[in-house]
């Protein structure tokens, strides 16, 4: 599960790193559209995880994990479709709202499986692991993604971010993979 984590952080993050810049380069939507894509998302992960706690036992665990991975991935699969195809910049507002509600359901639950499974005198080097593997999945993600940017060419051309946005999904795709193994 500690994987997981920094799989879906590595996916989620790659991809919202770069939105701002998709819409305003790609869709010339303005500073606060973009932010307001950003914020809108950020209310989705907030109401799945409130969803997630009052559900508690009623969504398992594994549940909880395998349906927010799935949420992640279709996500960011969306707004890849949309920034390939051209589609409207609106859409990518939709597939966000997809991603962050996955892991408003994924992020909480990770953390409470995660010390439920642990011995108490073993939880302090349990959440050390969830906070590295948040961090370095991020990190790694994001470095990775922007050197697929720059090595596709620039904001002017939809196939960098396309290219991150590729990234972004196979690691989506990843994570639901080892959600299913939880």
């Amino acid at each position: 599960m500690i994987g997981l984590r920094g799989l879906v952080a590595g996916a989620f993050f790659a991809s919202e790193s770069y939105l701002p810049y998709l819409l305003q380069e790609q869709y010339g939507a303005a500073t606060w559209v973009s932010g307001l894509v950003l914020t809108v998302a950020t209310l989705s992960w907030a109401t799945a995880s409130q969803v997630q706690g009052r559900l508690g036992e009623r969504l398992p665990d594994e549940s909880a994990l395998r349906i927010g991975s799935v949420l992640l991935a279709v996500g960011v699969a969306m707004i890849l479709a949309i920034a390939a195809l051209a589609l409207p910049g609106l859409l990518v507002g939709v597939g966000w709202l997809f991603a962050s509600a996955g892991m408003g359901l994924m992020f909480p639950r990770i953390t409470s499986a995660v010390l439920k499974r642990t011995a108490v005198q073993e939880r302090g080097t349990a959440t050390s692991a969830i906070t590295i593997s948040d961090s370095v999945g991020a990190a790694v993600a994001v470095a990775v993604v922007g050197l697929v940017f720059t090595a596709i060419g620039t904001a002017a051309d939809r196939g960098a971010f396309v290219g991150v946005l590729v990234v972004a999904f196979a690691v989506s795709l990843v994570a639901v993979a080892v959600s299913r193994r939880t």
